[in-house]
């Protein structure tokens, strides 16, 4: 089995078009010209970014670790002669050594939970779909129909300052995270083969880096994404005549190119009519 790196690497050229379906209530996007990062532990799916992580036994590893915490206990030793405070400082380290390699899966397990903790707090992701005509998304993400799918420009000057593309891979078992070998992009882009229909492009964005507001009690993330990067709309088969109108008005002016989805009249598939 190819490792998981060889398999990003090889991973094909990012699309020049990439597509997100959206609820009617989401049409502000496009009024507002913002998006908006998720942090991860908000997603549907609970095993995204929980990868699976390899017990420690590298003493090296341990070791550097260790000499990395010694200024948290420092001033536990103030007062004490340089001597004594180096004697004790070896005791502990080696007192800890010894007690983590008793269980390093215990261990594991605990940095297992604390990351999705740590991600969830410093990171927001924004989704994308690599097509247009999936029915399963319809349905789950553009409120079964009554919302609406917008195409990207990736290779617009606006959509790339939102951060780097990256395309999630999809197998049967959770990525596995070394952290001896330190971060893996990996862990970030890898789901069940499950979520395949899903054909998803994440883009990454520190939360920081974002314009937070509150609502309705909780907190969301935005940044800018000016409409110039719209390349096309796809109305759902059950929007209201009211949203079409809107979005009409909203894109007028812009590059972007409407369309009215239809029912295929033979298959379980869907025709796109130029507006």
């Amino acid at each position: 089995m190819k490792s998981i790196e060889a398999a990003l690497l090889n991973a094909p050229a990012i699309p020049k078009r990439v597509f997100r379906y959206l609820p009617p209530k989401r049409v502000d996007f496009l009024r507002d010209e913002e998006v908006c990062f998720t942090p991860p532990l908000r997603f549907n799916d609970p095993f995204d970014i929980r990868p699976v992580f390899a017990p420690v036994t590298n003493r090296a590893y341990l070791k550097r670790k260790l000499k990395e915490s010694e200024p948290s206990f420092e001033p536990l030793l103030a007062g004490l002669p340089r001597k004594e405070k180096k004697m004790l400082t070896r005791q502990v380290n080696k007192a800890a050594m010894a007690e983590y390699l008793k269980d390093p899966s215990k261990h594991a397990e605990r940095y297992q939970t604390e990351l999705p903790k740590r991600v969830n707090a410093s990171t927001g992701v924004l989704c994308f779909s690599g097509v247009k005509d999936n029915l399963l998304m319809w349905a789950h993400y553009a409120d079964s129909h009554r919302g609406f799918v917008v195409e990207f420009d990736t290779e617009d000057e606006g959509f790339r300052r939102l951060g780097e593309l990256h395309q999630v891979r999809y197998r049967k078992d959770r990525p596995l995270f070394d952290v001896v070998k330190g971060p893996d992009m990996a862990i970030f882009l890898l789901k069940s083969q499950d979520w395949d229909y899903e054909k998803e492009f994440r883009i990454f964005r520190p939360l920081h880096g974002c314009l937070r507001r509150s609502m309705n009690g909780i907190d969301r993330f935005f940044a800018h994404l000016p409409r110039s990067s719209v390349r096309a709309v796809y109305f759902g088969n059950r929007m209201e005549a009211a949203l079409k109108t809107e979005i009409s008005e909203i894109m007028a002016g812009t590059p972007a190119k409407l369309y009215e989805t239809e029912l295929h009249t033979k298959q379980f598939s869907l025709d796109f009519r130029r507006c």
